[in-house]
């Protein structure tokens, strides 16, 4: 995101910190935690106001000294003098709280005592009067502006006397008031910067208590995501691996009841992470090359295993003319299409499920591409269209008691379709179906479209025979149930499968071994899985050797470890628990990019 004027670091900060820094030891022994910035902006304000309010009495005592008021430079003399032993007792005492009531209290018995004497209210009065209230309202909170309601209310009485005929002295000589016209309007410009000051160290303080709050969240998600992920993995795999076997009936439905609710949670995992990269402005979208008819059919086969689970069907309609290769996030457009389709066959009890691709348009500069899935389901009131894509919210229908959520997918997913500059649209009848429209802008691939193979009859395949390509998948993960999980998906489709279990191991295996793909597990003891990446990619640079194609495995599914994930050179980023159709898409894809 730009940095805006305000994100712009200014030199107040230190400052403040440079004259606060002789005081924190005091208040450190005084009880305070010093580490906690609220203290430290206290500390810094409190000493500031001090030694600010110190230098106006200081040259009020001068004018009126050399202007012959001696009475009156005794007393501002005095108010100096007590002001320093506040900023003496703050050093030896380290009681921010009570140097702050004292600081005010001090101030204003001055701002009273100078209104008396000098013949009512004035701007020499007026001046200091506003550095102890912004100082009070920073420093104390509501008891701050306690102080400062009195401080307006005692000068304000004076004034009222005299307005009913009460004389107040006035020991300031006429040839005096220049020299206070002076000062008045040199206090004027400190007080401006005493306030700039003030809110730029509270503006500060806020900053960083919110960087620090988002950064304690993001972790705490991180870390939640890692530990719910890697069993949930290890749930779905092994579930969906024991399904693929002869089973009894009564097994094979409690297996079927475990996946379900098994995606359900994952489901509800990947929102929430999505609602708070949103909430914190680090929504990431990483265009790339891609074939949107082969992300339509790769998000088909995945529902299509659903659609047969509930007895629908599943249509696809690709228009002859869409494009076979454009530049998006197709991440991001596959995470839509699946939400869309998932709701579909949620709350579709007959029918089907279509799931369809069309051009809407097309320049040299971009081509706006309209995806739409449709269903026969329950449908949506009028009413309440709009209202499906607020924050937990679900609308009312005949199946809504029979299914779960948060009430986020197409919140998420309308946020999503926007980032991407694009619009998604409902059109839906209440007991006729629904029917979601996303609308897209693309522009032109950067790199030319891999050769598109024509497809292998069925009859050409023989299983008995060899395969005509050898794969070598290098996997690398220190948990037993993962290894375990990744050989039963792998070693049915690639030839070879070998082990590492760190990153070390890892390295070793790369360099010996010449692997086609790396699949590279990033949480592991010792050395992780980031840096067994980049000193894989720095060997390939300083041999001169190909790029070996390297899939990062992780739970945290956030953008930010995808973001580390690329930058330590990893070609691809695998959230845990994927499915084996995932899995091999993200290797036919890293492979065909070494081809090319």
């Amino acid at each position: 995101m730009a940095r805006t004027g305000g994100d712009k670091p200014s030199p107040l900060p230190s400052l403040l910190s440079a004259l606060s820094r002789p005081f924190l030891p005091a208040v450190a022994r005084a009880g305070y935690d010093i580490r906690d910035p609220d203290v430290i902006l206290r500390t810094q304000v409190l000493v500031l106001h001090i030694s600010l309010t110190a230098a106006v009495s200081l040259t009020y005592t001068y004018s009126h000294w050399e202007s012959g008021a001696y009475d009156l430079a005794a007393f501002f003399g005095l108010f100096a003098t007590a002001i320093v032993g506040l900023l003496v007792a703050l050093r030896f005492t380290g009681s921010v709280r009570w140097v702050a009531h004292g600081t005010v209290l001090t101030g204003t018995t001055c701002t009273a005592a100078a209104t008396y004497f000098t013949g009512g209210l004035r701007l020499t009065n007026v001046c200091p009067f506003f550095i102890i209230i912004v100082s009070a309202i920073f420093l104390l909170g509501w008891e701050g502006m306690g102080w400062a309601l009195l401080a307006v209310l005692v000068p304000l009485g004076f004034e009222i006397a005299t307005r009913y005929g009460y004389a107040l002295p006035n020991h300031v000589p006429p040839e005096a008031r220049a020299t206070d016209a002076l000062i008045t309007w040199l206090v004027g410009i400190i007080v401006v910067w005493a306030f700039v000051i003030c809110y730029e160290a509270a503006r500060v303080y806020s900053m960083r208590r919110r960087a620090e709050a988002e950064a304690v969240r993001s972790q705490f998600l991180a870390n939640v995501s890692h530990e719910l992920r890697t069993p949930l993995h290890a749930i779905m795999g092994m579930t969906r691996s024991a399904l693929r076997t002869e089973l009894p009936p009564a097994v094979r439905s409690g297996l079927e009841t475990s996946q379900h609710s098994a995606e359900a949670l994952l489901a509800l995992i990947e929102d929430l992470l999505d609602l708070a990269s949103l909430e914190r402005d680090r929504f990431v979208l990483r265009p790339r090359d891609f074939d949107p008819v082969e992300l339509v059919e790769r998000v088909a086969s995945v529902l299509r295993f659903r659609c047969e689970e509930q007895g629908l069907d599943l249509a696809v309609q690709v228009d002859g003319d869409a494009p076979r290769w454009v530049r998006g996030d197709s991440n991001r457009l596959q995470q839509v299409l699946l939400n869309l389709g998932s709701n579909a066959v949620k709350y579709t009890d007959q029918g089907q499920v279509e799931v369809s691709l069309r051009r809407q348009a097309s320049t040299d500069e971009r081509t706006t591409l309209r995806f739409a899935v449709t269903d026969t389901g329950v449908g949506i009131a009028p009413a309440d269209q709009e209202r499906v894509f607020d924050q937990f919210t679900q609308v009312d229908g005949s199946l809504t008691n029979a299914t779960e959520g948060a009430g986020l997918g197409l919140y998420i997913a309308r946020e999503i379709v926007v980032a991407m500059g694009g619009r998604l649209e409902i059109e839906s009848e209440l007991g006729k179906g629904s029917s979601f429209h996303v609308t897209l802008p693309f522009e032109p691939a950067a790199t030319e479209p891999p050769a598109l193979a024509p497809p292998t009859p069925a009859a050409a395949v023989d299983e008995g025979e060899p395969r005509a390509t050898t794969t070598h998948v290098l996997l690398v993960d220190d948990d037993e149930t993962n290894l375990k999980l990744a050989r039963l998906m792998l070693e049915d489709s690639y030839d070879q499968v070998t082990v590492a279990r760190n990153g070390q191991q890892a390295i070793d295996g790369w360099a010996a071994e010449r692997p086609d793909v790396v699949l590279m597990d990033i949480r592991m003891p010792g050395m992780d899985g980031l840096e067994a990446i980049r000193r894989i990619r720095a060997q390939e640079r300083d041999e001169g050797r190909a790029r070996v194609p390297i899939i990062a495995v992780t739970g945290h599914g956030t953008d930010e470890q995808r973001e580390q994930c690329a930058e330590a050179g990893a070609h691809d980023c695998l959230f845990k628990p994927y499915r084996f159709e995932d899995l091999e898409a993200a290797i036919a894809a890293a492979l065909s990019t070494r081809e090319s």
